[in-house]
């Protein structure tokens, strides 16, 4: 009886050995079973057990989803050096569409949105600015934005021939809700301002006085935003 509980414990002991290690999931769902050695800002450095021996590797933090480790917090993974596809409304996204975003840092994003706007084909490009906190677990980031694009529609019923699109600098604040680990995501809220030529007004005046065109909405000094991005 005492040797089959001092196997039992034994047995236990070496299960429980197995499993205490960190884990590093990766982009593919992949999960490796290692220690981790080193961090860097790009890499992991970690040692794996294979076929009984203890083997040293790497792993660029591009290809990994999230860590899990074994006696700390599971910390998100950084959102620097990703590619992020958006689909929302706003004009960072074109009016209604989608938006592709190249995270060049933590903190500083590049991106390219189009979608419908009434009018016709909305674009806007520009680039974002993260306030980026110290403490990676925080997942409310907010951000500035600025862009170039579309920044006005003329939508005139029943006659597409009048409609017409305008372009120039906008700009915005909001914030990014950035999802749980191990999912590389994020919620985006935004108030963007934008700066209007005075050719929308003048052809505002033209369409009223030379077609006797009524305008049931008046163009907005505010706009808002909100979209879901994601890491592929």
């Amino acid at each position: 009886m005492k040797k089959f509980l001092l196997f039992i414990l034994v047995f236990t002991g070496a299960v429980l050995s197995l499993s205490a290690q960190d884990t590093i999931v990766k982009t593919s769902g992949e999960e490796i079973y290692c220690h981790i050695l080193k961090e860097t800002a790009s890499k992991v450095f970690y040692s794996e057990r294979i076929d009984g021996t203890y083997q040293q590797g790497q792993i660029s933090r591009v290809d990994i989803r999230s860590i899990k480790y074994l006696r700390r917090k599971s910390i998100p993974v950084t959102y620097a050096n990703r590619t992020f596809i958006g689909i929302g409304m706003g004009l960072d996204f074109g009016g209604i569409g989608m938006n592709v975003m190249y995270n060049l840092t933590n903190s500083l994003g590049a991106y390219i949105g189009a979608g419908y706007a009434l009018a016709g084909v909305g674009v806007n490009g520009g680039v974002t600015l993260r306030l980026v906190s110290k403490k990676p677990e925080n997942r409310v980031i907010p951000y500035i934005t600025g862009m170039y694009g579309y920044n006005a529609a003329i939508a005139v019923k029943d006659a597409d021939d009048l409609n017409r699109m305008f372009y120039g600098p906008s700009i915005g604040l909001g914030i990014e809700l950035r999802a749980r680990s191990p999912k590389v995501s994020c919620w985006t809220f935004a108030v963007i301002v934008p700066f209007r030529s005075s050719g929308v007004q003048d052809y505002i005046d033209e369409l009223k006085s030379n077609y006797l065109i009524e305008f049931q909405n008046e163009l907005s000094p505010v706009l808002f935003s909100i979209g879901y991005r994601f890491s592929p």
